[in-house]
């Protein structure tokens, strides 16, 4: 792991669950997997709202959005994250990645079921990221990913 310039900046984190039908919309359009969800989709059910600072190769000035999938297993449980979005840089894409990992990992779901009560052992959901910068970014002397 190289020890290049990475910058320590706060932001804030708006978390918004897709609804059904623009994950539909996304799927029609190939951006997003085409698998078969459950009747009910997975839930979040942790704060809209979270600030996190996070060291990142580029700093960040302006409010961006990011779509994520999470994968959720049938007892709630977060498993997997991945970031969907193709406007995040790569050199990124870790950064945000690795802290999103950890902040899910410590939330709360409800995971997917059927309307018959069966539960798939997995299921996805998708949210939307909106990512505020709270303040200029910063020389972190925290190790890099």
């Amino acid at each position: 792991v190289s020890q290049s310039r990475y910058l320590a900046q706060l932001f804030t984190f708006n978390i918004q669950p897709l609804n059904t039908e623009e994950i539909q919309n996304r799927r029609k359009k190939g951006e997003i997997a085409r698998d078969i969800p459950p009747q009910v989709l997975p839930r979040y059910e942790g704060e809209s709202s979270k600030q996190l600072e996070i060291n990142v190769p580029s700093g960040q000035t302006q409010i961006f959005t990011i779509l994520v999938s999470l994968i959720v297993d049938q007892y709630g449980k977060f498993q997997e994250l991945s970031i969907i979005d193709s406007n995040v840089p790569e050199k990124d894409k870790s950064a945000y990645k690795q802290e999103l990992q950890q902040l899910f990992g410590k939330e709360k779901f409800v995971g997917g079921y059927n309307n018959d009560g069966s539960r798939p052992e997995k299921s996805y959901l998708y949210i939307r990221v909106t990512i505020t910068p709270m303040e200029a970014p910063t020389n972190s002397t925290k190790k890099s990913p």
